[in-house]
This record gives C-alpha cells, structure tokens and sequence, in this order.
C-alpha cells in the first residue's frame, strides 16, 4: 500500500509523520524476520539430527536380523 494511503487512513496532517512509524515498523518486523529465520535453522538442524537417528535406528535394527 502507498504511504500517501497509509498516512490519510492514520489521519496524519503530514506524510514525515506516517515515514517515522513506518520506520519503527520495519525496524521492529526486521528484527520479528532475524528471530524467524532463528527459529527455522533450529528447526531445520532438529529434524536432520532426528532423520539421521531414525536411520542408525533402522540400519541397525537390520543389520541384528542378518545375525
């Protein structure tokens, strides 16, 4: 949306007024994207670590059977 919108729907007298809290915003989704992407590699690393003991778990249980 154009900030010219965003200003009259805020019912700012001036549009300097909208660009100070759409800096705050962005600042603020910034860091909220930064904690994000934090989470996601975490997550990402969890299932790896998972799916390769699942693996171990499994060649393992067939490597008994062949004794």
């Amino acid at each position: 949306m154009r900030i010219e919108y965003v200003s009259k729907l805020m019912g700012h007298s001036s549009i300097k007024t909208t660009q100070v809290y759409a800096k705050i915003v962005n600042a603020d989704l910034d860091k909220a994207m930064e904690q994000f992407d934090e989470i996601l590699v975490k997550e990402a690393e969890a299932k790896k670590v998972q799916e390769e003991k699942e693996k171990a778990e499994k060649e393992a249980a067939l490597a008994a059977k062949k004794k």
